[in-house]
């Protein structure tokens, strides 16, 4: 699968918006260059299990882009996991691999989130992670990232430009490494 442009969503959802995954387990798949652009979709009520979601992205992926996201604080969710299981909450076991080469994350825009969490669960490699022009506004101080790295996944290049927080408190950080 390669060079995917998925653009100009909007709506809501009430579990999980976007699933980039092998779904089975095996060697990770083979995708190219997949890009989100112009997202606007708000979970307006929990309807499954895990918790919600915006975006589930797992598998071996050259490049992935998501650019002019709008997230709407309702419920608490993470924005993004990268990595971890294919199709549940735990931790990817050795047949579910998820390496990413390249991920963009630009223009993304946090509106009036009243709840504590992270908005990037990094549970699989991205070789080079580029963030920028980030704003989080009306957002509630607290213990919160806008990337948080596991035991199992990181980031191993990071450049972040144009970081912008008028909820910023005590406890909160862009990027947060276990």
């Amino acid at each position: 699968l390669d060079r995917v442009l998925i653009k100009n969503v909007t709506g809501t959802f009430r579990g999980l918006g976007f699933i980039v995954t092998p779904w089975m387990e095996g060697e990770g798949g083979n995708y190219g260059s997949i890009v989100f652009d112009t997202i606007d979709l708000r979970c307006d009520r929990k309807q499954y299990d895990p918790a919600p979601m915006l975006f589930r992205i797992g598998g071996n992926i050259d490049s992935l882009t998501v650019r002019n996201l709008h997230y709407h604080g309702s419920l608490a969710h993470d924005l993004m996991q990268i990595g971890g299981s294919y199709t549940g909450d735990g931790p990817a076991g050795p047949s579910m691999p998820s390496r990413i080469k390249h991920l963009i994350l630009e223009d993304i825009y946090v509106h009036n989130d009243g709840n504590v969490h992270d908005y990037v669960r990094l549970r699989g490699f991205v070789e080079d992670l580029f963030v920028r022009n980030v704003q989080l506004l009306g957002c509630r101080p607290g213990s919160r990232f806008l990337v948080r790295e596991s035991p199992a996944g990181g980031a191993g290049r990071l450049r972040m430009e144009g970081f912008l927080s008028d909820g910023a408190g005590p406890g909160d950080a862009a990027v947060r490494q276990p």
